[in-house]
């Protein structure tokens, strides 16, 4: 798994800024709703989206308002990310 995870992180980081930033909100979006889905909850995908961009501090243009259930499971799964990258 780490070896695709490089992989992937090698050919995202070969995109310009715009296409790493939408690669990696994407991403981001689909690991929480597929972590979400095996806890049984199911989360609207655009709250989801809404909430990871205005954590990632990117423009929410046209995004819906968070849903105060995505923005739970944002929350704890990025803390959870930065407990991973900063043990």
């Amino acid at each position: 798994m780490r070896y695709r995870q490089g992989r992937l992180l090698g050919r995202v980081q070969s995109l310009g800024v715009e296409l790493r930033t939408e690669a990696t909100l994407r991403t981001l979006t689909l690991d929480v709703l597929k972590s979400s889905e095996i806890e049984g909850e199911m989360l609207p995908p655009a709250s989801v989206r809404s909430s990871l961009a205005h954590r990632l501090g990117l423009e929410r243009g046209g995004l819906p308002a968070v849903d105060r259930r995505a923005e739970g499971v944002v929350a704890m799964y990025s803390m959870r990310r930065s407990k991973r990258i900063n043990p």
